[in-house]
């Protein structure tokens, strides 16, 4: 009797040990491509934050190919034929992946089911793919026609079609940011650029930035990615903090720092030698469609109000001198204009805290600001106030 009690106690002692063993988990990836050769090597590769790490490597076989690999946390891999030829995935530590792609254009023409990261970044190649097949032919476009007489007007066009294409992108990554916020695919969304131009910015896309980092902070707040992430926004609001201390300086009431640089001829005219008017500081480009679109309504404001004491300060944000003459030209604008052809980097763009454009300072007499940020009707209703016939 004592010896069956024994054994039940030990057998129950090698059960109770082995439940409280934790189970390893595993993530599979299986593929089926075309178009690749017998033995060919695929490469798994980990991007983690501070690094990328090669772990794992396989042969393919009939075009087919299988990895199998456990991991501790969600993050993102890079499945890769060569350097130039590989997909981005999310794969969480239970995910079953299925791939089915062209080896010749993986990228371009993968499928995938099995991982609801990997599934969401999809999504967003594809419609990253849609959006540079655009521009592209805008590209084909803009290089064919350059030598034409009316190539600006060209360009104006073109400028036209591009802004029309970067906005819906940009309205598909802010709708997919709001359907998928606990997702770490939303950190991938928001830091994405369609050509050289970011989809979105700390500076105008705060508020989509906060909210993704305190989101996953509360999924995933021991995620090395979240961890990094929240680094980088915790930046972004010590930068906010400053910003918002240099807008104190451009505040209405605040008199304008004053800015000397170069018209179309290399003169240097100063904004301090317009004193004694009132005096709308406009940033602008050739290449900036807003912008453009404002300038007929400039036009009309500046023939009715300039001979009263009105004038235009025109610091153009173009990098290209001809880009902007030519817009000068065209556009018909004839009050001052003037730019150190320095675009995004101009000194004096960063020391008016300029960060889109069109953006405007209505100055008083005095150099005082007024007013900031007023363009159409708002400017049109401000000078009517400021120029109405004493009774």
């Amino acid at each position: 009797m004592r010896k069956i009690f024994f054994s039940f106690i030990i057998f129950s002692i090698i059960i109770g040990c082995n439940n409280n063993k934790k189970e390893e988990t595993f993530f599979t990836i299986k593929g089926e491509l075309t178009n690749v050769k017998n033995g060919q090597i695929i490469t798994l590769v980990e991007l983690t934050p501070d690094t990328t790490l090669t772990v794992d490597s396989v042969t393919i076989n009939n075009g087919a190919f299988l990895f199998k690999r456990n991991t501790k946390e969600i993050g993102f891999y890079i499945l890769q034929l060569d350097k130039k030829n590989s997909i981005t995935l999310l794969i969480d530590t239970t995910d079953n992946i299925f791939i089915k792609a062209d080896g010749k254009k993986l990228r371009q023409t993968y499928e995938i089911i099995g991982s609801k990261g990997s599934e969401l970044i999809h999504s967003l190649e594809v419609r990253m793919q849609k959006s540079l097949k655009s521009i592209d032919s805008l590209r084909d476009i803009f290089n064919a026609k350059q030598n034409e007489k009316d190539f600006y007007k060209i360009k104006l066009s073109l400028d036209s079609t591009w802004y029309v294409i970067f906005n819906e992108h940009q309205a598909f990554i802010k709708n997919f940011i709001n359907k998928n916020m606990n997702s770490l695919a939303c950190m991938l969304a928001i830091s994405e650029e369609l050509g050289r131009t970011r989809l979105m910015t700390p500076q105008k896309d705060y508020d989509y930035f906060i909210k993704i980092d305190s989101t996953l902070c509360g999924i995933y707040p021991k995620n090395g990615h979240v961890k990094v992430y929240h680094e980088r926004i915790s930046e972004i609001k010590r930068i906010k903090t400053e910003e918002l201390m240099k807008e104190d300086k451009l505040a209405v009431g605040a008199f304008a720092p004053d800015i000397k640089l170069p018209d179309t001829k290399g003169k240097m005219i100063s904004l301090s030698s317009l004193k004694g008017k009132f005096v709308l500081i406009d940033f602008w480009a050739s290449w900036c469609r807003p912008c453009v679109n404002e300038i007929p309504n400039l036009v009309k404001i500046y023939k009715k109000y300039h001979k009263k004491g009105f004038e235009i300060y025109g610091v153009s944000l173009d990098g290209k001198k001809f880009l902007w003459e030519d817009a000068i030209k065209v556009l018909k604008i004839n009050w001052v204009q003037v730019s150190d052809l320095d675009a995004w980097n101009s000194a004096v763009a960063k020391q008016y805290d300029v960060k889109a454009i069109p953006m405007t300072y209505l100055l008083d007499m005095e150099g005082k600001i007024i007013a900031k940020g007023l363009v159409g009707e708002e400017l049109e209703k401000k000078l009517e106030e400021i120029f109405k016939p004493a009774n």
